[in-house]
């Protein structure tokens, strides 16, 4: 009976202690893939956005342009969709002088493009009056009857920042941004220390 071990049992701690560094470095490079599924407007969307502000490095300036383009599309596209859904309810403008705000607005949008739209100093006034039009709030109240993004509101109360020149969405601007998501999105983020794809 030796008390020494065998060349064989100190080969095998070898290998095991090998395997157990291979195991932890295996174990910290893989990734969890996480989907997430459900109807349309259920979230799905803007909890990714979340997990990539919380988790990522946030947006890139890609990002944040076409997300400019889209608020700007989705605040004037918005106001139309009230005035629209006005006629349809039987709602009048309580101002009737705004009816003109309401064709220039419309006007404004059938002739421009994502490349050439801007909320102008135009285009805020006639939103900031429309919005503050009894007509228009109680045609907004009706909202269940008609398909409405909630998440319009923060960009007609916030009108005067998002029209200023060089504007750039915050984080939470681009958390009430609607785009419709087709496909399959990406996004890498790590939450203590997980990679999550």
């Amino acid at each position: 009976m030796g008390l020494c071990e065998s060349q064989e049992i100190k080969d095998q701690k070898e290998i095991n202690r090998k395997i157990d560094k291979d195991l932890k470095k295996t174990s910290s490079t893989l990734k969890q893939k996480l989907l997430l599924l459900g109807p349309g407007e259920s979230g799905k969307s803007t909890t990714l956005k979340q997990m990539q502000i919380l988790h990522a490095s946030g947006f890139s300036e890609a990002k944040i342009e076409e997300m400019r383009v889209v608020i700007t599309y989705n605040t004037i596209q918005s106001m139309i969709v009230l005035l629209d859904n006005m006629e349809a309810l039987g709602i009048n403008l309580h101002d009737p002088r705004l009816r003109d705000q309401a064709g220039y607005l419309r006007k404004y949008f059938n002739e421009t493009n994502d490349e050439t739209r801007k909320i102008s100093l135009e285009v805020k006034t006639a939103i900031k009056s429309l919005w503050a039009d009894k007509g228009i709030q109680r045609c907004y109240d009706n909202r269940a009857n008609f398909q409405f993004a909630d998440s319009t509101i923060h960009f007609f109360e916030d009108i005067d920042r998002i029209s200023l020149g060089g504007y750039k969405p915050t984080p939470q601007d681009i958390l009430f941004c609607r785009t419709a998501t087709t496909g399959v999105v990406q996004v890498n983020f790590v939450i203590k220390s997980i990679d999550f794809e």
